[in-house]
């Protein structure tokens, strides 16, 4: 997916290239950088479980007991107060009691959610080291954004959202849904939503859905997977379960860098979702939005062709956090995603649709 004044997926994989972009990793966040509490203290964190699990239905006969290596949660902390580990841990295992069918009989399936069953906290980060935050308090999320591109309406639909996208909007979702949101991941997450897209074929009728990077334009495939909610409001929770895009072929691009120009071979390239997420849909518009820090993109390719100091040549697969809006609509059952810019690699444009 895109966000507005960001690049491409394929524009951000041949940024990262220069850096020597290399797989994301978790490491302990001690200390996280200082922040506002109540204003942007939200940062999305992996509790590694030892030992926790829960129980749910599989369909409506069977028990399934469910103990994932870990739980993902966006927490509102304070990391000028030490402990705030045990903040986090208090976090996941809330989490664990709700993800518990409470319908099952406890005394044959009790769940486990003990904070000591937590072997260590984690805070997700960016490929470049900086801590990602989240949407934990949706009524401090600036919609201005929205005005600006979808006009005054949305803004103010966008601003009746009834809970926190990183929390307690997990109410309006399905107990799958819970799971795939909570645990990033796991097998087989599109099931989690209640929709699973493709992007049709070239010989469809309609708009195709393609890529444009520094004048070169390839076709996609690609799958997503999503639910709508109904929660009697002017904006509700959009669950986004799965999201990937594969250029039908390489693509060939020349990067100009001081005073050289590169012809590059970006191939086998990919974008996926890295976690689950939730944005919001405007039901009387068909609006998607996904706000700053929803979406976490996984990007894989092999790089070749003229080299230079850097070495940026070989493979790559890192995560990559967008940090601003990302806009869709969702119509007749089809979602898409278009967007132009202008970035280091020159123009680009991506056009998506999914049913």
């Amino acid at each position: 997916m895109i966000a507005r004044n960001t690049s491409s997926v394929l524009v951000m994989l041949s940024m990262g290239l220069f850096a020597g972009s290399v797989l994301t990793a978790c490491e302990v966040a001690d200390p996280l950088p200082s922040c506002t509490p109540g204003v942007d203290c939200g940062y999305s964190f992996k509790c590694n479980n030892n030992g926790n699990k829960y129980y749910t239905f599989d369909g409506d006969v069977n028990v399934v007991e469910h103990s994932p290596p870990h739980f993902d949660v966006c927490a509102i902390i304070d990391p000028s107060v030490p402990g705030w580990e045990d903040e986090v841990k208090d976090e996941c295992t809330a989490r664990c009691y709700f993800l518990d069918n409470m319908a099952i009989n406890d005394f044959n399936f009790h769940e486990i959610c003990e904070d000591s069953n937590w072997s260590s906290v984690e805070v997700y980060e960016t490929d470049s080291g900086e801590d990602i935050q989240c949407t934990a308090d949706t009524d401090s999320t600036d919609w201005g954004p929205v005005w600006d591109v979808l006009g005054g309406v949305a803004q103010a639909y966008a601003e009746t959202l009834p809970c926190d996208l990183g929390n307690n909007c997990m109410d309006y979702l399905t107990e799958q849904a819970r799971r795939g949101f909570t645990h990033s991941g796991m097998p087989s997450i599109e099931s989690t939503a209640d929709v699973q897209g493709t992007i049709p074929p070239v010989t469809s009728p309609g708009p195709l859905s393609s890529v444009t990077l520094a004048g070169e334009t390839k076709t996609v495939t690609g799958a997503a997977a999503w639910s709508t909610t109904s929660c009697g409001y002017n904006a509700c929770p959009f669950y986004l379960a799965q999201f990937d895009l594969t250029p039908a072929s390489s693509m060939e691009v020349s990067i100009s860098y001081l005073s050289t120009t590169l012809r590059k071979t970006i191939s086998s390239a990919n974008v996926s979702l890295e976690r689950a997420t939730m944005g919001l849909w405007l039901p009387s518009t068909g609006d998607v939005i996904f706000p700053p820090g929803s979406l976490y993109l996984r990007l894989t390719g092999t790089v070749s062709g003229l080299s230079n100091a850097f070495g940026e040549n070989g493979n790559y697969d890192f995560v990559y956090p967008i940090t601003n809006f990302v806009f869709g609509t969702l119509d007749s059952g089809e979602l898409k995603i278009s967007h132009s810019d202008q970035d280091l690699l020159g123009g680009w444009s991506l056009t998506t649709r999914f049913n």
